[in-house]
């Protein structure tokens, strides 16, 4: 058989646990701290933790749309320079397909 635990083995056991799931942060804005504040206790029911996931999943949303955005926006940079390496020095291509000359004069391209 095992030994018995102490009533203080369990205390330390429930302090352990408890510290495990604090958080401390020091050097927090004040304004910061108030906004933090407010949306916990408007969406969050004061709840600091599930706030702080609340925006962290929020910036990580974000942060996975705007790389996305930038993926793509790499790509449209890519195509326009690859038509503008292969077009001539004195035309410009627009978007619905006509040449311009540098002159201003116009090319139809059927």
């Amino acid at each position: 058989m095992g030994t018995p635990f102490t009533l203080m083995d369990q205390l330390e056991k429930v302090m352990l646990k408890e510290k495990e799931n604090r958080l401390s942060m020091s050097r927090v804005p004040s304004k910061t701290k108030e906004l933090f504040l407010d949306i916990a206790n408007e969406d969050y029911e004061g709840d600091y933790g599930m706030t702080l996931k609340g925006i962290l999943d929020g910036y990580m949303m974000f942060k996975v749309f705007f790389e996305n955005i930038d993926m793509k926006l790499d790509k449209i940079l890519c195509k326009l320079n690859q038509g503008n390496e292969q077009s001539s020095e004195s035309e410009i291509k627009t978007m619905s397909g006509r040449i311009v000359e540098k002159g201003g004069k116009q090319k139809w391209v059927i």
